[in-house]
């Protein structure tokens, strides 16, 4: 299997598993050298009902984001039909081989893991309805990278690139959503899991909710405590049930006679027959193991919290996905499109993108994405990241060399593979035709990559920041996809379009020719907010007065919003599932936090601006010109100018005679 290579990308390494609706790998991705884990659908299972259900697998994980849980990254479709999605690799044992032979207080801090991650995904009104010891890997401790805000690419190669530091202890991952579902309010004939760890409600086709998860969770610690199967056999599901009636009055202390009193009371409570008589939530069951550990284990932590903010619902951008699928469509009938998302910084065009990239995936097309940085000037740089992940996809370089000989000249560490071979020797050119050359080959690699493919989209991040070399070859390309399937879509924040003169031209000649579509991202208004919120510190916190309140302050900015609440969280001055009232802004330092976004996303403002901005963040509240000149002991034409230009860049809004965010 090691010489077998998944999609021109993913080398196989070994085989992790196999189930009975596909298998699962261990791989190394060719474009960054990064081990992930495939899962691929069987040959037996591409039927259209199989291949929905595995792409809902994907989208949902895809929308999750949590420390105990396995990140998802591509999804693809091979040629002959099956599909596959790559995720986090998970070195470890599952939590019942992991738990032989330890100490209870080695255990339960991946008890504690496991109820955070159900806290959070039933938060979510998700059920996983496959609680069981192959489910939940015990992970060897590695350091975790902080999730990236663009794409989740797990090799760090771009975007946020700082580590959590290391953890000592091992901790666990829940795993395998393929059966994971909503809430069933009227019940059903379907019944989903693994024997013996079904809800006796699942079982009956009762109205079933999160609770079914806790009753696992219980079989689950039954066993890991007690070293022995919750239920032996085969049995029809009424001598199951009766069975499990039974059970309630087998202790575990008649096989462990030293458990604990009250671990084993926990467990006899999660295996209550009334969902009534569980516990109602998984943050209960680790306030009970704090109670019979005396440990203090914190409900949530940092990295939670951060997971509970940085998995938002997608809303109020349905329009705007409107118009990236419509004009998507005409890229898959052969009429290339090329498309910029505007907008402040923080106001999600990144989310959008990422969204729309998951669409094409589930669309049977392949999508690259590159990123423009601040601190990064290379030429071409965002090309970089387009060509590491197309070179795979080159595989008769017989027709192109020249062009792979400039290729590797303009990134001469991108490969060393088979196609640096016989490459030939390029003619010197004077610095306009040499240009010229570049743009031509790279431009037909692409084009190659497209047909070899079928469809092809080109995803382009911060193009705000690129160097002008980039600007000019995406402008010359974009010239020659009109006739190709080929898809390009960037983005940039609208505020620096101003100071970007190469990006500013390329805009207007690309308009000019009617060659470029534009779409303009705006503040969430109150209702997109309020769902926003519901989905991240979820609805028992959330109230139409803390809406009204970051509406005022951040102006429906979804990024500044993730940052206060941020701040707000960390501080613990309250906690996810707690009614948040506004009085808890007064009682943290909030305004630094913004002031500290604002200022890295203003870094170019000039001095008297920032001034400005510095003291409008502690204000955090409106202002008039009166207030500010006093404070700041500008004189009437550095204090005009200032806010003029906070103005023009939508830092400040204008109302009457005062000003706000």
């Amino acid at each position: 299997m090691s010489k077998v290579t998944i999609d021109n990308r993913y080398k196989v390494i070994n085989k992790i598993g196999a189930g009975a609706t596909g298998t699962v790998y261990k791989v190394k991705d060719l474009k960054n050298n990064s081990i992930l884990a495939l899962k691929i659908l069987s040959k037996q299972k591409t039927s259209s009902e199989a291949v929905q259900r595995f792409k809902r697998e994907f989208r949902l994980l895809a929308g999750l984001n949590h420390p105990n849980l396995c990140s998802v990254y591509d999804f693809g479709t091979l040629k002959d039909g099956r599909t596959y999605f790559t995720m986090e690799y998970i070195d470890g044992q599952n939590i019942f081989k992991a738990a032989k032979g330890l100490s209870y207080k080695k255990v339960y801090p991946w008890i504690v893991q496991l109820c955070r991650a159900l806290e959070y995904i039933h938060s979510k009104g998700l059920i996983h309805y496959d609680i069981k010891p192959g489910n939940i890997l015990i992970a060897r401790s590695i350091e975790q990278r902080v999730p990236s805000r663009r794409d989740g690419n797990p090799s760090g190669t771009e975007g946020n690139k700082k580590l959590y530091a290391q953890d000592p202890m091992s901790h666990a991952k829940l795993m395998d959503f393929g059966l994971a579902d909503e809430q069933r309010i009227k019940g059903g004939a379907l019944i989903r899991g693994t024997f013996p760890y079904i809800a006796p409600e699942v079982i009956k086709g009762l109205a079933i909710d999160h609770r079914a998860d806790l009753y696992s969770l219980g079989v689950l610690l039954y066993e890991i405590f007690t070293r022995k199967s919750f239920q032996e056999g085969k049995e029809s599901f009424v001598t199951l049930l009766q069975q499990r009636i039974q059970r309630g009055s087998e202790l575990p202390s008649k096989i462990i006679a030293d458990i604990p009193v009250r671990l084993e009371r926990l467990i006899v409570k999660l295996l209550r027959f009334e969902p009534a008589a569980r516990f109602n939530h998984a943050n209960e069951v680790i306030t009970e193991i704090n109670k019979l550990s005396r440990c203090k284990y914190a409900i949530e932590t940092e990295k939670t919290i951060e997971g509970y903010l940085l998995s938002s619902r997608f809303v109020g951008r349905d329009k705007e996905m409107e118009q990236l699928q419509s004009l998507y469509k005409h890229t898959r009938q052969g009429e290339g499109k090329v498309v910029l998302i505007i907008g402040d910084a923080g106001i999600g065009k990144s989310r959008l993108l990422k969204e729309f990239k998951i669409f094409t995936q589930l669309q049977r097309s392949h999508s690259f994405t590159g990123y423009a940085h601040r601190d990064k000037i290379s030429p071409l740089e965002p090309f970089y990241d387009i060509f590491s992940g197309l070179i795979n996809y080159v595989t008769d370089g017989s027709a192109l060399k020249t062009s792979l000989a400039v290729l590797f000249k303009i990134f001469p560490d991108l490969t060393d593979g088979y196609l640096r071979k016989n490459l030939p020797r390029l003619v010197p050119l004077g610095p306009k035709e040499e240009k010229l050359r570049n743009f031509e080959a790279l431009s037909e690699l692409i084009k190659l990559c497209a047909k070899n493919l079928g469809k092809l989209v080109i995803l382009l991040e911060d193009l705000h920041w690129a160097d002008d070399l980039t600007i000019q070859f995406l402008e010359y390309l974009c010239r020659n996809v009109s006739d190709k399937n080929i898809f390009i879509c960037a983005t940039s924040r609208e505020e620096e379009l101003e100071e970007h003169a190469a990006l500013k031209k390329m805009i207007q000649h690309l308009k000019n020719e009617d060659r470029l579509h534009q779409i303009e991202l705006r503040p969430l208004r109150f209702k997109n907010l309020y769902s926003f919120l519901d989905s991240t510190i979820t609805p028992s916190s959330n109230s139409s007065e803390l809406v009204r309140y970051l509406m005022e302050k951040t102006g429906g900015n979804p990024f500044f919003v993730e940052e206060i609440m941020r701040t707000l969280l960390r501080k613990g001055k309250v906690s996810i599932g707690e009614k948040i009232e506004t009085d808890h802004f007064q009682k943290v330092s909030i305004p630094e936090t913004i002031e500290d976004v604002v200022l890295k996303r203003l870094k170019d403002l000039n001095r008297v601006s920032q001034k400005v901005v510095k003291f409008a963040t502690v204000l955090l509240k409106d202002f008039n010109y009166d207030v500010m000149k006093q404070l700041t002991n500008l004189d009437d034409t550095e204090l005009s100018r200032s806010l003029w230009e906070l103005r023009r860049k939508q830092v400040l809004v204008e109302e009457g005679t005062s000003y706000h965010f």
